[in-house]
């Protein structure tokens, strides 16, 4: 027998992590900045070490550092690279049902709608069991 279950009643996997991406606005004009916060969570009783912060970056956009590299020099995170599609954060470690959160800045380089490609965050030693949040768009208008 073979029967279908609505997503809703699909077990999920409990994963150690929890990620949210939020944005402090999603209407933009042209050469407007937005400020990003990506939330990690440690959903375990345990310290979880060696965490990946995969963070879309919406095409029309280009990251500001200087948020990242304080975090970096204040060792909330250990290292941080951006590539044209996304920003990934490395985290040595997250205390039992502790959360961190990460701000940055994106400008807004063309008119687009664009979406970030959402989020995930892993332990970089078992990336099978991943957190997700979703995609998000954002609308950038010229003038």
């Amino acid at each position: 027998d073979s029967y279908n279950l609505p997503w809703a009643n699909v077990p999920v996997e409990a994963a150690p992590l929890s990620v949210a991406v939020t944005y402090d606005k999603t209407d933009l004009r042209l050469n407007d900045t937005v400020q990003a916060t990506v939330t990690v969570a440690n959903t375990q009783s345990s310290t979880e070490n060696m965490i990946l912060v995969t963070v879309g970056i919406p095409p029309g956009f280009s990251i500001k550092t200087e948020d990242l590299d304080a975090y970096k020099a204040s060792a909330a995170i250990s290292q941080y690279e951006i590539t044209e599609r996304q920003l990934t954060l490395y985290m040595n470690t997250l205390a039992p049902s502790a959360q961190a959160a990460f701000s940055y800045h994106l400008v807004a380089t063309m008119p687009v709608t664009a979406v970030d490609g959402g989020a995930q965050a892993f332990l970089y030693y078992n990336p099978t069991t991943k957190a997700a949040a979703p995609a998000q768009k954002l609308t950038v208008t010229d003038g």
